[in-house]
């Protein structure tokens, strides 16, 4: 086997793809305290999808350079940007699965998010320098514009996610006792399961009850606080 065969692509494309690889096998998900978590190869997608690409990346500087007599079939657009479309590829997924988190459900009704472990912190290292080799295969600009899109196209989705997971406070004037958490469950339906927080305080005519949703998209927010305002014995709602 002789490595000096190697160009710098080959060597950096091959080097990230066997971490991604490694990696994958690593928590990426999971909750402080307990060892047990979710590895790349819980997410199809953005887990397992970017990982054989990885592979298969690796398998393709093995063969092409370090097997004798191996000739692969000529393609229309050529080999270097095939790999670099498939390493662009496997970044932009583990950088989504990075972006977009997890959760659980969780049996009274909300929703759990589940902690970043070291694991995908790693994974996203190694399919940054996977696009970054496949990159050195071409003309240093078009490599850049290429990772640049790639970042591009990241912010907008982060912003997204970003924004579905802020927390919305609702206060709520009600009659002493008469608006429990379960009445409200049964008013907002399936979004009862966004419900985080549910404080009931006395007040001098009745009852304070602060209630906290999260992973409202913008236009659900007016849509919830009409449902609160028609629950039976609900005085007022103010936002604080």
């Amino acid at each position: 086997m002789d490595l000096t065969k190697l160009s710098n692509g080959d060597k950096v494309v091959a080097g990230s793809g066997i971490a991604l690889f490694i990696f994958s096998f690593f928590p990426w998900y999971g909750v402080s305290g307990f060892s047990d978590g979710r590895s790349g190869w819980d997410y199809f997608f953005t887990g397992i999808v970017p990982t054989l690409l990885a592979v298969a990346l690796v398998a393709y500087v093995a063969v092409t350079k370090l097997a004798d007599g191996v000739k692969l079939p000529d393609l229309p657009v050529g080999w270097p940007l095939v790999v670099l479309g498939a390493a662009g590829l496997a970044a932009l997924l583990v950088l989504l699965r990075l972006v977009m988190g997890d959760s659980v459900d969780v049996p009274f009704g909300s929703d759990f998010d589940l902690d970043r472990k070291f694991g995908i912190f790693l994974a996203t290292l190694a399919a940054i320098g996977l696009a970054v080799g496949g990159g050195l295969y071409i003309e240093a600009g078009a490599a850049t514009l290429v990772i640049l899109l790639i970042l591009a196209g990241i912010k907008p989705l982060e912003d997204r996610f970003q924004q579905r997971h802020i927390a919305h406070e609702f206060l709520l004037h009600t009659a002493p006792g008469g608006v429990t958490l379960p009445v409200l469950e049964e008013a907002l339906g399936w979004r009862a399961r966004r419900i985080t927080r549910y404080i009931a305080r006395p007040s001098e005519d009745g009852e304070a009850v602060t209630l906290t949703l999260s992973r409202l998209a913008p236009r659900e927010i007016a849509e919830v606080e009409r449902i609160l305002r028609d629950v039976p014995g609900v005085r007022g709602l103010s936002r604080p």
